[in-house]
């Protein structure tokens, strides 16, 4: 958690949020523009944020990928609002187990980043690009804490003498040290106006020799500094050993007791402070503010934002399904109405398609690490599992796991169903409203988990199904666009669609060792087939598998769902990964996806991940949000 100019940012393992401070405290994410190290713009694992809000200068480390994670480095200097991706000052060590930020001052004129790597010290000025190596103090045997204040970086370092505190020169990259007792363990550094050490230990707040412990049994677990009123004023957090927690609010030279006790369990980190109010943040990502030695709390909504998949019902507009990834809930109701949670009894969770199951009126699928039902009335009901003829691809002891991707009612016979799934062992198709389901994978090459030992197979991830005239077509990660031929073998009809460089497939099937297609979304409009890319929409007239583009007017080609007006062929909505250099996320068609325009509201640079026509009949949209929870907007066409 870290101060900016007018507010707070907290940093969670789902990215960056911004409080909003208004007649009710509540959090929104705070990331476009950032980018990971894979080129998406979907932050995760953040796990340190630290800033100079009065510089309008942010830094923070985040790990991507799974088992032994590499760290990255984000840089900010606007105050939050874009961070560009530095590399690490040594590449070959995977790991950054420091960083710091100072603002202008003898360090840079602009401000400056600093990361530490193992014993290793690295600094970059604000607006370069590279990393300069600084000397280390030689009888370094550990860096602690870093810290920036007055222009200048701050270490509090062990050496096999004792704790020291250092300070980056004037007129070098070199330290140099600080007159200082020794407090270590240190848990905060800094400077005060004149240019002395101030640092906070396990027990003791010191400046240059003179301390000030705390009260006895107390030890500080996290700290923080602010400049305020003529004096520098810290926030401690401290522990009893017994699960007691205090904070302790004061000015440096002053005695320090009294204190606080937080009313719930708050994470051992160092409290957000600005002289007169301190914030806390509990396991759960909660907010306690301490003000006029009186707690709020204040409840985190970012978790209950992440929304992964929704339905509707074409036949009564307006009901939805909404599933959650992170709570693994799904909800259901209307727009304008209540809502119900239908979770219970739900094995599974991470929602990642959710169909309304045709002439039901409380039915409803789940596509997730296995198929689910939901049967009965809303606030009685069931889940069933329903995966009768699948294949799975693991084994957790009595759970067989299948990961589903999406799912596909045909409108014209509500019994014919087709799911699809991301490990590679799909698709499947039911005759009976899925009590029974049967592979179809011919064509599609060898069946089983992404990455096992007989390789690849050609559709790896299925995106989207379409039934046309009685054929039914598939949208695919790495094989692209396939048809159901004649005796049930699929066939490739790329021809003419980008692959992921962005150049036109010149044959109908490539080898997918020279060339991959990624098609996110499939739909029929007009007559035509629609695509889904990452370079626009595409289209085919006659299902001839033949494709051409249909991007007049996206600003933003990185497509990753459409949608048709149930009523209105001609209408089409396209949603786009929202970026901040490429703010239009939502776009309306009204030939049929010949042309388009840019939806503009309140809203910008948003990743969505879905859209639906809500209620046709008054032009209503629902988009959902990467970490941004579900939007409803009313159209002019």
């Amino acid at each position: 958690m870290s101060r900016t100019a007018d507010g707070l940012l907290l940093a969670t393992d789902r990215g960056i949020y911004r409080i909003i401070d208004g007649p009710e405290l509540r959090w929104i994410p705070e990331h476009p523009g950032f980018v990971t190290p894979e080129d998406e713009a979907s932050p995760q694992f953040i796990q340190k944020l630290v800033s100079q809000p009065e510089a309008g200068l942010f830094i923070h480390n985040t790990a991507v990928g799974g088992g032994q994670r590499d760290h990255f480095i984000m840089t900010s200097s606007d105050g939050g609002k874009r961070y560009r991706q530095v590399g690490r000052p040594d590449a070959l060590e995977r790991s950054v187990h420091g960083i710091a930020v100072c603002g202008p001052g003898p360090v840079s004129a602009s401000g400056a980043y600093l990361a530490v790597q193992n014993l290793d010290l690295y600094i970059q000025p604000v607006g370069s690009t590279a990393w300069q190596h600084a000397a280390t103090p030689a009888s370094v045997a550990s860096i602690e804490v870093v810290g920036g204040a007055n222009g200048r970086f701050v270490l509090g370092i062990q050496t096999l003498s004792g704790g020291e505190i250092w300070q980056s020169s004037a007129d070098s990259l070199d330290f140099e040290e600080l007159p200082s007792r020794d407090a270590s363990p240190w848990i905060a550094v800094t400077l005060d106006a004149q240019g002395r050490a101030v640092a906070v230990g396990q027990g003791t707040v010191i400046r240059a020799d003179e301390s000030w412990p705390l009260p006895a049994g107390w030890s500080v677990r996290g700290a923080s500094f602010v400049r305020s009123m003529a004096q520098l004023r810290f926030a401690l957090l401290a522990e009893d050993g017994g699960g007691g927690q205090r904070v302790f609010l004061g000015a440096v030279g002053d005695s320090i007791a009294g204190g606080f006790d937080p009313p719930a369990v708050v994470l051992p980190v160092a409290p957000v402070y600005d002289g007169q109010t301190a914030w806390l943040v509990t396991p759960t990502a909660d907010l306690l503010r301490l003000r006029g030695g009186a707690f709020d709390f204040f409840a985190f909504a970012g978790r209950d934002l992440w929304w992964t998949a929704i339905g509707d019902d074409v036949r009564e507009p307006g009901r939805m399904a909404l599933g959650n990834r992170i709570t693994g809930r799904v909800h259901v109701g209307s727009e304008g109405g209540d809502w119900v949670d239908i979770r219970a009894r739900l094995i599974s969770s991470t929602a990642r398609d959710i169909a309304i199951v045709p002439g039901t009126a409380d039915g409803f699928w789940l596509g997730s690490f296995g198929l689910y039902e939901f049967t009965g009335p809303l606030s009685g009901g069931s889940w069933q599992l329903r995966t009768n003829g699948m294949q799975t691809y693991l084994q957790t002891g009595t759970l067989d796991l299948m990961e589903m991707s999406t799912l596909y009612h045909d409108p014209a016979d509500p019994t014919l169903v087709w799911c699809g799934t991301t490990e590679g062992n799909g698709p499947y198709v039911s005759f009976n409203r899925g009590l029974s389901w049967q592979r179809r994978h011919d064509g599609l090459g060898f069946p089983g988990t992404v990455g096992g030992e007989d390789g690849l197979p050609n559709a790896t991830q299925i995106r989207a199904f379409v039934i046309d005239d009685g054929v039914t077509w598939m949208a695919s990660f790495r094989g692209g666009i396939w048809r159901l031929g004649s005796g049930d073998l699929w066939e490739q009809r790329n021809r003419g669609l980008p692959d992921q460089s962005g150049s036109a497939v010149d044959s109908c099937c490539f080898e997918l060792l020279d060339a991959q297609v990624d098609v996110r979304d499939l739909i029929l409009a007009g007559g035509s087939l629609l695509a889904a890319t990452a370079w626009g929409v595409y289209r085919d007239d006659g299902a001839t598998g033949r494709w051409q583009p249909s991007s007049d007017g996206l600003t933003n080609g990185d497509i990753v769902a459409l949608a048709a007006h149930p009523t209105e062929p001609d209408w089409i909505l396209a949603a786009a990964r929202g970026k901040f250099e490429l703010p239009d996320w939502l776009y309306l068609s009204v030939d049929s996806g010949r042309s388009w325009r840019p939806i503009r509201s309140q809203l910008e640079s948003a990743r969505s991940i879905d859209v639906i026509w809500s209620d046709p009949a008054r032009a209503e949209v629902v988009a959902i949000l990467d970490g941004r929870g579900a939007w409803l907007l009313e159209l002019s066409p």
